[in-house]
């Protein structure tokens, strides 16, 4: 199958203001851990509870080496930011559902009040040994839990759980709004993980929004008031990121933001979709680049504008600046230091910036943003009030990840690695506006590669201005590079592997401000 590709290319052509303006700062608490695709908490006194993900970097790509039970998240964290003290409990000696649900991943979880509620995720079960999805609906009392592992007691009491098929869910996302809580996208993957789609494993994405109440009744939780809505064009989507929002007509909800990987393109998903009680409405028009996996992220609105904006810390997104401020994309998704934030203006319009401040590394993926006290929040505490802002203040914690030495890791790479991050950045907002780019986009060239796979050669078939077309093997050793000019009609350019061992190759696609990398496979 052949397949036309308009390659996009972004550059900075309009300005636009944000009311504050956005530092970080790292700070050190001795005894933290690294953890990463976790669930969080906070108590009345400000005291972080962490429960859940794992202790290693990015999976391995070979099965039997992806996700160690090792590696998994074994112990219940308490974290005072303030004093910078650090308690942990062993969830060892728990029954071995809540043992499943406390070390699993990729959890869906919301705090209502001093309950902090968990739903599915994915590891390995302690009863059969087996790599699944979980159907576990657990509910925390997080003031009896905090106080129980800072004094070393027992913590068994404070964990309430049933388990309920409809919510075996794993990369989506939970969140509560209008009375009732929505798990939003995911899947249901069992076995071991293979990224060449071998037999360890089966993959469902719930491709749904799934709607009900949790009752706490008689010691034990019921679920209630359960619906189910499926959409496989716009919802099959998982490990992305779920943001409380205030639309620009006062409703709250939240906005499903990008994820992935589209059915058709194995890239993330660029559309947004916003959730709301009555429903659900897919954004036409608007295309987020720069952050698309799950990443700590931050919700402020400013009522004075009606504008609602959304910023992401770092993580992994298929569009980045270079060196050179050029906008380049990279079909691998690699980690990425970007700040973004996206706006929602009064007129119900979104943009997407590029803030001037990057993270300080590739991290940010699996991470999550505690929000500070010190602020004041809106629709249920979840978005910050930034017209209550007057000075310089904290306004949250960004806490652990994954932490990445390069862009490209996974699989194709020669070198570099990653590590679950003890790292904490702390997140100011001051007052002052300051000017940040959006992006506008022009088609700069089109191609189409084929055959791929190949046994033996592939073709480019290019059209645009003064391209350069660079092979090289996933080491970044150039093998071949071809410069044409103007093409004003579709030309080809034969790159032959023929005297390459079967693997996988990059070809990248250049023109003066923009770059595309696409894989190339010799069998």
């Amino acid at each position: 199958m052949w397949l036309w590709l308009s390659v996009v290319s972004i550059s900075a052509v309009a300005q636009g203001t944000f009311p504050f303006s956005l530092s970080l700062q790292e700070v050190t608490i001795p005894g933290m851990p690294g953890i990463q695709s976790y669930a969080s908490a906070t108590s009345a006194d400000g005291k972080w509870l962490l429960v859940c993900g794992r202790t290693d970097g990015l999976h391995d790509h070979r099965p039997p080496f992806s996700f160690p039970v090792s590696e998994a998240n074994d112990a219940v964290w308490v974290v005072d930011p303030v004093s910078k003290q650090v308690w942990s409990a062993p969830i060892s000696g728990l029954p071995v559902p809540l043992q499943n649900a406390l070390s699993a991943t990729n959890v869906q979880f919301e705090q209502i009040g001093d309950v902090l509620y968990l739903i599915g995720g994915y590891g390995v079960d302690g009863a059969d040994n087996q790599y699944k999805t979980y159907s576990y609906v657990t509910a925390i009392d997080v003031p009896g839990l905090v106080n129980a592992v800072q004094n070393s007691q027992p913590i068994g009491a404070f964990f309430t759980q049933i388990s309920d098929s409809r919510l075996k869910v794993t990369g989506g996302y939970l969140t509560h709004f209008n009375g009732m809580f929505h798990l939003v996208c995911g899947q249901a993957f069992d076995g071991r993980y293979n990224p060449h789609n071998g037999p360890s494993f089966t993959q469902a994405y719930t491709e749904s929004i799934k709607r009900f109440n949790i009752v706490a009744a008689g010691g034990t939780l019921q679920i209630q008031n359960y619906t189910e809505t499926v959409d496989a064009a716009n919802l099959h989507r998982r490990d992305y990121n779920l943001v409380p929002q205030i639309f620009a007509n006062g409703d709250t909800g939240a906005t499903v933001f990008s994820g992935v990987f589209q059915q058709v393109l194995d890239i993330p998903h660029f559309n947004t979709v916003d959730v709301t009680a009555n429903g659900y409405a897919v954004r036409q028009g608007f295309n987020q680049l720069l952050n698309q996996y799950h990443t700590a992220h931050m919700a402020a609105f400013d009522a004075a504008n009606n504008s609602m904006h959304t910023l992401f810390f770092g993580g992994i997104g298929m569009y980045y600046h270079d060196a050179g401020g050029n906008m380049v994309t990279d079909s691998l998704v690699p980690f990425v230091k970007t700040i973004s934030m996206v706006t929602r203006f009064a007129n119900d319009s979104m943009v997407e910036y590029a803030l001037p401040v990057n993270m300080p590394g590739y991290m940010g993926a699996g991470a999550e943003f505690i929000p500070s006290d010190s602020v004041a929040r809106l629709a249920n505490n979840t978005i910050l009030d930034l017209n209550t802002i007057s000075n310089k203040v904290l306004v949250g914690h960004i806490v652990g990840g994954i932490e990445s030495t390069d862009p490209n890791i996974f699989m194709f790479a020669s070198s570099g690695s990653s590590a679950a991050s003890a790292r904490i950045f702390k997140v100011y907002l001051q007052p002052g506006a300051f000017s940040i780019n959006d992006h506008a986009l022009t088609t700069p060239f089109s191609y189409r590669l084929y055959p791929n796979p190949t046994s033996d050669d592939v073709t480019v078939e290019v059209k645009g201005q003064n391209i350069t077309i660079e092979l090289t093997n996933v080491g970044g050793r150039v093998l071949k590079t071809t410069v044409i000019g103007n093409l004003d009609e579709p030309t080809n350019v034969l790159f032959s592997l023929r005297d390459y061992p079967a693997g996988v190759y990059l070809l990248r696609i250049s023109s003066a401000r923009y770059s595309r990398i696409e894989q190339v496979v010799k069998y």
